[in-house]
């Protein structure tokens, strides 16, 4: 029954979305860990230091992401990933720096190397 009520973001429920959102985060912050407050069900809270110092809390329903405390408190976000890419600088460039790579990486290994460095070749 516990499944039932706590479905809600992306499909999964909150524990499984709070798993993956601290997969993906976990190396674009300084630290990230589940706070664990009682049986709260329904409801999960994050601890998260960003890489520029700032502490957050978050509670995690399934509404989305919510910080507690600082100055975004009260806003509501879809995932962790748009609510640490609003707050932080740091985790915004990490992800477009993985991104990049990881584009890199399939023009060079798919699609056979770039056209760039067939052109150069006079």
């Amino acid at each position: 029954m516990q499944g039932t009520v706590t479905e809600g973001l992306q499909g999964r429920s909150i524990e499984e979305d709070v798993e993956a959102a601290i997969k993906e985060a976990k190396d674009r912050v300084s630290k990230i860990e589940r706070v664990i407050e009682g049986s709260n069900e329904g409801k999960e809270r994050l601890s998260i230091e960003t890489l520029e110092g700032l502490d957050l809390n978050i509670d995690v329903t399934t509404q989305g992401y919510t910080v507690v405390n600082q100055m975004q408190g009260g806003q509501t976000f879809e995932s962790l990933h748009s609510l640490l890419c609003e707050i932080s600088s740091g985790y915004r460039d990490g992800f477009a720096g993985s991104l990049f790579s990881a584009l890199q990486g399939l023009q060079g290994g798919r699609f056979g190397g770039g056209n760039d460095s067939d052109q150069d070749n006079s």
